[in-house]
């Protein structure tokens, strides 16, 4: 015989009055207090030495110290720094216009014979890291006082580029006919003291 059909199991409902449980709320989170002020040390790469043209360590303290006649933005492209414009003529012939009241660090007004003195230094120091940039220039012409010329031997694309690191110090600056120790320079910050192998102290 067929064996008997069994009812199937009901599950059991709960009750129409019959609390649900819920999750219990998360407790409020209380962040503390910001705090400002304070000191950040910190220790990037290698410097090889206080003189801002032969420097080639990992640790490139001159930005922050020193400025170029151009510089780099954040996308790659070329922009005025201690140029406050530029004109190229033939593809070689260089014309900068400088920024007026740009001071050095011992407050003395930056012009375009300093400009051709840090050049020319560059071009004269036997491990300047920028030497085969400037060792391209062919002649300067100081037009005024705020005006200096640059004739290329030939075309050269990438100079805007590259002087963006030629680094344009007072003349006076210690140590300029050899090493420089103590560079006097226009960017952000200003020297203080450069111990080999421990610190660089710059301030503001």
């Amino acid at each position: 015989a067929a064996p008997a059909a069994t009812k199937p199991a009901e599950v059991a409902k709960p009750a129409a009055n019959a609390s649900v449980p819920t999750a219990a709320p998360a407790a409020a989170v209380t962040k503390p207090a910001q705090k400002t002020g304070g000191k950040l040390v910190i220790r990037i790469g290698d410097m090889q030495t206080p003189d801002p043209h032969r420097e080639t360590g990992s640790f490139h303290w001159p930005q922050a110290h020193s400025e170029g006649l151009t510089g780099i933005a954040g996308d790659g492209s070329i922009k005025p720094r201690l140029a406050e414009r530029w004109e190229i003529a033939d593809g070689r012939v260089y014309t900068f216009y400088l920024r007026k009241g740009v001071k050095f660090h011992n407050g003395r007004e930056m012009n375009a014979e300093d400009v051709r003195a840090n050049f020319e230094r560059i071009n004269g120091l036997d491990r300047a890291w920028l030497k085969a940039t400037t060792s391209t220039i062919e002649k300067y012409d100081v037009v005024d006082p705020h005006t200096i010329k640059m004739t290329l031997k030939e075309p050269y694309a990438p100079f805007l580029a590259l002087i963006s690191e030629g680094w344009v110090l007072a003349p006076e600056s210690p140590g300029w006919s050899g090493n420089i120790t103590k560079p006097i320079g226009t960017g952000a910050f200003s020297w203080v003291d450069f111990v080999p192998k421990t610190q660089l102290t710059l301030k503001r």
